[in-house]
């Protein structure tokens, strides 16, 4: 019975959780922006139309 130690394990895991809590930030900043971009462009728009 080999003896694993579990720091590896813990680094790895919390490694993971950063990553995902960064992919969820991104996903979120990306459809706020987005939609931000597409508003200002509405907005631009609607001022050269007037």
């Amino acid at each position: 019975m080999r003896y694993y130690d579990p720091a590896p394990i813990e680094s790895n895991g919390v490694l993971m959780t950063a990553y995902y809590e960064y992919y969820i930030i991104q996903h979120i900043l990306f459809r706020f922006f987005s939609f931000s971009v597409r508003d200002f462009c509405n907005f631009g728009r609607s001022l050269l139309q007037v």
